[in-house]
């Protein structure tokens, strides 16, 4: 399979969310009237619990909301049996993978979450994964810095956590530094140092349009996985489905 086999499809996308994110994958939506069709967008004022038939409809539901919303739209999209690609920066999806996977398998549908749509970020998470085996070898110091828009409200970033989260070990003490400037869009930050030398890792979000992107590259392929059967079902992290394309 390739993208261009994937992208073969009028896909039917319901949109939950049109903020800084969402309102950006409703342009991506809007640009490609014969790859997309779009249903909504959902959201305070044009509710989902009101709308549930519309959302029946969609082949794919895609969510940008902030955390504290995603526990009042489980149980309703749960009820819908569809393909979900959520992105809620604050939400602690790990803690939910125990009640929710029983369910979504059942149903035979996958739930796919991230903190952060870019593709790029995971080619960091494999260069993490090959470089905290070496770091035991190593005295070093280890800190993180995130850079975001003023209006940003969960502080250190999901991004950061999940960077801590990748080289963290047994007594290893990771510094994260949030900051908040301007309309920056995001900024990331790994510094590893050793009293004589120093690797860094950045990653500069330049536009929220790569979190739309990776959103609709997940939906494109979720959809097309789910027909050829070469996807599990269950809650998956973008980077895990990513791992599964790739096989």
């Amino acid at each position: 399979m390739n993208q261009n086999q994937a992208q073969n499809q009028n896909l039917k996308i319901a949109l939950i969310g049109n903020g800084k994110t969402g309102s950006k994958v409703q342009e991506m939506i809007l640009s490609e009237p014969g790859k997309y069709s779009l249903i909504g967008p959902f959201n305070s004022r044009n509710r989902v619990e009101d709308n549930l038939h519309l959302l029946a409809d969609a082949d794919v539901i895609i969510v940008f909301v902030p955390g504290s919303a995603v526990d009042g739209l489980i149980p309703h999209l749960m009820k819908l049996k569809k393909i979900v690609i959520w992105g809620s920066t604050g939400y602690k999806w790990e803690e939910k993978v125990s009640t929710l996977n029983e369910s979504l398998i059942n149903a035979g549908v996958v739930w796919i979450y991230a903190y952060n749509f870019s593709l790029m970020m995971n080619m960091i998470k494999e260069l993490m994964t090959v470089s905290k085996k070496f770091l035991p070898l190593f005295d070093v110091s280890i800190s993180i810095k995130e850079i975001h828009h003023i209006h940003k409200k969960d502080a250190p970033s999901g991004t950061a956590l999940m960077w801590r989260d990748w080289l963290l070990q047994e007594n290893t003490n990771i510094k994260i530094e949030s900051v908040r400037e301007g309309d920056v869009v995001g900024i990331h930050e790994l510094t590893i140092e050793s009293e004589n030398e120093r690797i860094q890792i950045i990653h500069q979000s330049k536009d929220r349009k790569l979190f739309a992107e990776g959103a609709l590259w997940c939906a494109l392929f979720a959809t097309k996985s789910k027909l050829n059967k070469n996807c599990n079902a269950g809650l998956l992290s973008f980077n895990q489905f990513v791992l599964q394309i790739l096989k």
